[in-house]
């Protein structure tokens, strides 16, 4: 890859995160075998691509966006981007935001929600240490499935 995606990480053969990719990273992601690309944006962040939709399609790329507030995330927002990543579960998918914090958030509650995995294999705070409001969040989501930290 040109430059290194900030925090990206492949947590799976099957899936992929980190931050926001730039135009000359897009092919890149292709050659590693993605097929498939979640966008988390939030309406406070300028840092999306202007088209990145079109940009992904050009290089073969599925292209799927969910909005994320970054002050008020919503448990149907972690509910939309499990759709997606199962509507996607066939392909290699890589999800991003701006930064890969929220992104790190949402495949951290996928991977315990849906993959039933333990909280120990999917620690992310080589990312992102979540500030009160996105631990309340991720505690929200994790006890509405019967889960906990």
């Amino acid at each position: 890859m040109s430059e290194p995606i900030m925090n990206y990480r492949q947590v799976s053969p099957k899936l992929g995160f980190g931050a926001q990719p730039a135009l000359d990273q897009i092919q890149p992601l292709k050659e590693l075998g993605y097929t498939a690309v979640v966008h988390i944006d939030t309406p406070e962040a300028p840092y999306s691509l202007i088209d990145e939709a079109t940009a992904m399609k050009d290089a073969g790329i599925k292209y799927a966006k969910v909005d994320v507030s970054f002050p008020e995330p919503t448990v149907e927002s972690f509910d939309t981007f499990r759709t997606l990543l199962n509507d996607n579960k066939d392909m290699t998918t890589y999800t991003h935001c701006a930064a890969g914090w929220i992104t790190c958030v949402m495949v951290y509650l996928y991977r315990r929600v849906e993959l039933g995995e333990p909280a120990e294999a999917v620690d992310f705070a080589d990312v992102w240490e979540p500030n009160d409001r996105w631990q309340a969040y991720i505690d929200e989501v994790l006890q509405q499935h019967n889960l906990s930290r």
